[in-house]
């Protein structure tokens, strides 16, 4: 009778503990950051919502005809603080808006000129 001799490869137990064990502080290390991206993300939204508030009440001041801008109501030489809730709907309180963003504008002095295609120093 022949005899066969079939080798089966396998890990040990001492070999899976480690690999589970590794992998554990991999996973832990992970879910430890998870916070940390999740904050700065909200910080860059916010960053990014008032960015684009700033830049909707500077063109609304710029586009201003007369004393008082168009869509916000400020006029120029007072100070009128401005709410604005996370979608950048903006209100005058602060309670209506449930507001995250507040926007202090004073325009003193508003200076228009044509652009004749140069510039001087």
């Amino acid at each position: 009778m022949k005899r066969s001799t079939v080798s089966t490869a396998a890990f040990s137990l001492v070999e899976l503990t480690l690999a589970i064990g590794v992998a554990a502080f991999a996973l832990i290390a992970v879910f430890g950051l998870m916070p940390v991206g999740v904050q700065t993300n909200r910080n860059a939204t916010s960053q990014t919502a008032a960015s684009n508030i700033i830049a909707s009440v500077i063109a609304d001041m710029r586009a201003t005809l007369g004393s008082t801008s168009v869509q916000y109501r400020i006029q120029f030489g007072t100070a009128k603080t401005l709410f604005f809730d996370g979608a950048g709907a903006c209100s005058i309180s602060a309670v209506a808006a449930e507001s995250r963003i507040n926007c202090r504008a004073r325009i003193t002095r508003a200076i228009r000129r044509k652009w004749n295609g140069s510039c001087a120093a």
